[in-house]
């Protein structure tokens, strides 16, 4: 099994979010989606949306056998599958953020995908694909998320080097010391990304500055997450809302988000730059930053870690859990566990987050695996925007 450095009990924790769908509204569309999400592939019921609470079991699982089979040109019905799937997922990532509106729609193209399912009919699978992308793009957060995002104060040619003023971190407080618990990334002035882990864990009540440290208001956690196995399948992603507003200035900068219709290439393979902390030589923690940290696409990890077991060697962990949502840096976990990727766009030359909550083979080390944000940014513009009005 993959491993974090910190342990996580989900089931003790309290997971705060804003009103959901009223019971009429979860009425209509649960009882027409209740029975239908057992008819994926296999006799596994990998999804389950009941009147109450939206779940899904075995993500990982079943994203892996989607996975392991995209870059041979899946059949038009395993790609009607993987949508129907990812339909149910973002149906479930609009109802925790309380969008109503979303949700419904999304559920409506689940029901589409369904009945071109049940009835063996083809030929819908781009026509489903885009309505899926434009309900994604027409979520946009723009109005609550800083423009000038990304920026380093530092910059003397390459953003990336010199001091990473997007990346804190979440912990708690012990007097006078500031203990930290996880890396973190700030996207709003009362926003950062961090681990699923640390976003769950209510001891870890404070996201530190260099300077100062916020009291954490509110906290959210992938919904896919329900129990510990869950945290090594690609959605280890959480979000921390601070009480008092964020202070930009040379030291602290907003990062940008990955662009909600971007794609990750999972055959691709090319660098990040890895920010964390660590204990400092001279005593207390120390930020770093490894660049030109190399990266492979999940499917293209997937295959090399495929093909070192086949060769008489133990296969890595991480070969039954990488699915879409993860992108493999070749650095060793020890060197870098307390760590987030973050990128220039070249389009912007602005940096975005790319990846948080590493998890590795606890054998090897290497490669660490990181949640994709992107994959993700449905569900973070979603709640980032919905909790901002909490504040109104």
């Amino acid at each position: 099994m993959a491993c974090h450095p910190f342990a996580v009990v989900l089931a003790c924790l309290v997971l705060a979010t804003a009103s959901s769908l009223s019971v009429l509204e979860k009425s209509t569309v649960f009882d027409s989606l209740q029975g239908q999400l057992d008819n994926l592939e296999g006799s596994e019921n990998l999804l389950k949306i009941s009147k109450r609470h939206a779940e899904i079991h075995h993500v990982a699982k079943r994203e892996a056998k989607v996975h392991a089979v995209s870059k041979r040109q899946a059949s038009g019905k395993s790609q009607l599958e993987s949508l129907h799937l990812r339909a149910a997922l973002m149906f479930i990532e609009a109802d925790q953020a309380a969008d109503i509106t979303v949700a419904l729609e999304l559920a409506e193209v689940f029901e589409q995908i369904n009945s071109t399912l049940q009835a063996g009919r083809g030929g819908r699978v781009d026509a489903f694909e885009r309505r899926l992308q434009a309900i994604a793009a027409n979520v946009s957060a723009n109005s609550v998320l800083p423009r000038d995002c990304g920026r380093n104060a530092s910059d003397s040619g390459d953003v990336l080097r010199g001091s990473p003023p997007w990346v804190v971190s979440v912990g708690f407080k012990r007097g006078d010391r500031n203990v930290i618990g996880c890396a973190a990334v700030v996207i709003s002035r009362y926003h950062v990304i961090t681990d699923a882990i640390c976003a769950a864990t209510t001891k870890y009540d404070h996201v530190l500055l260099k300077n100062t440290a916020l009291k954490v208001a509110n906290r959210w956690f992938h919904p896919s997450l329900k129990s510990d196995d869950d945290v090594t399948n690609g959605h280890n992603i959480g979000i921390v809302m601070t009480e008092r507003p964020i202070v930009f200035n040379d030291e602290v900068q907003p990062a940008c988000l990955p662009g909600i219709s971007d794609v990750v290439d999972p055959a691709g393979q090319g660098s990040t730059t890895l920010v964390g902390f660590e204990e400092g030589s001279s005593g207390g923690v120390t930020k770093y930053s490894w660049v030109n940290s190399r990266t492979l696409g999940s499917l293209l990890c997937f295959q090399a870690i495929g093909s070192l077991g086949s060769s008489g060697n133990q296969r890595n962990s991480l070969f039954d859990i990488l699915s879409r949502h993860h992108l493999c840096v070749l650095r060793p976990f020890k060197e870098a566990a307390l760590s987030v990727a973050v990128d220039q766009d070249p389009r912007t030359g602005r940096v975005q987050v790319t990846g948080v909550g590493p998890v590795t083979d606890p054998s090897t080390n290497t490669p660490m695996a990181f949640t994709l944000t992107q994959t993700h940014t449905f569900w973070l513009e979603l709640m980032v925007k919905n909790s901002i009005r909490l504040l109104l």
